[in-house]
């Protein structure tokens, strides 16, 4: 938008777009409702997993009212972690990022419903490091000015209308302190208006998107489809959030690599997205 003439092609992976929010608990929901039926569709996931739905909010509720102490190996040391039903929910928002872990969600959720914490204490440390990589104040400084200003509590409100009061009670506090409590202190100034409106243009682009991602639900991807006129949407199954870094190799043959050399080569081409049969299906 800002600099068209200047634009050959655009790579779009997992795309927030500036005219749509949603909460974080909206998007766990819809990717906990994804797995829910894909498992419930596998003969082999429904036959050892039946009832994920039930056995995922029996999990929340129990830990909640009783939250069970955890023994981990964490950085050369062992820590003691309480999970209660909240940071579960926590957890498993971030194991529906990460294509390693998506997997081993429906065994966590059963394991835990029966009281087996065994998985939990096995993931924990990768989870508990999740966020190491993230330039917090980087983050601040772009959503407080150009997310939070036009985000209002109605629109939260009406983003969680479908949502489980148990995911919402674990997230919205985070996500509220991350996206009022932090913009308080961090004090950066506002984006003018335009920053929350939509871009639409004609330049040729590629919108990579994982199927999973609990970060950026799809619908953004598909309403970025509809507003660049020349784009394609490559969504990749079975995956979390962001494909090239979890899809990417040192030669460059990965599918998501692949992809993007024939954009590049061609931006004005149709892409090859055979590739994309080589994920074998996230449950069986």
């Amino acid at each position: 938008r800002d600099y068209p003439e200047m634009t050959r092609s655009v790579i779009l992976d997992a795309p927030a777009m500036p005219e749509i929010r949603t909460t974080e608990a909206s998007n766990f929901q819809l990717s906990l409702n994804r797995l829910v039926e894909e498992c419930a569709a596998a003969p082999i996931c429904s036959d050892l997993y039946p009832d994920l739905e039930t056995k995922f909010y029996t999990a929340v509720d129990n830990l909640n009212m009783d939250p069970a102490a955890v023994d981990i190996q964490f950085e050369g040391s062992t820590e003691t972690v309480f999970v209660s039903g909240d940071r579960f929910v926590l957890g498993l928002q971030n194991a529906f990022n990460s294509n390693s872990l998506l997997p081993l969600i429906p065994i966590a959720i059963d394991n835990v419903a029966a009281g087996d914490l065994a998985i939990v204490q096995a993931v924990a440390p990768d989870l508990l490091t999740a966020f190491e990589s993230i330039s917090w104040g980087h983050f601040a400084s772009v959503d407080c000015a150009e997310n939070n200003p036009f985000w209002s509590e109605a629109q939260r409100m009406q983003s969680n209308a479908n949502v489980n009061p148990l995911i919402s009670a674990a997230l919205d506090p985070v996500s509220h302190g991350v996206d009022v409590g932090q913009c308080e202190f961090w004090d950066v100034q506002e984006r003018p208006s335009i920053a929350g409106e939509a871009v639409l243009s004609d330049i040729p682009a590629l919108i990579l998107h994982g199927d999973y991602d609990v970060a950026i639900p799809l619908s953004y991807s598909e309403k970025a489809a509809e507003n660049l006129s020349n784009s394609q949407l490559v969504v990749f199954p079975g995956f979390g959030h962001v494909v090239l870094g979890q899809d990417f190799n040192v030669d460059g043959t990965s599918c998501g690599q692949r992809i993007l050399a024939q954009f590049l080569d061609d931006p004005m081409a149709t892409v090859d997205t055979s590739c994309l049969a080589e994920f074998p299906p996230l449950y069986e």
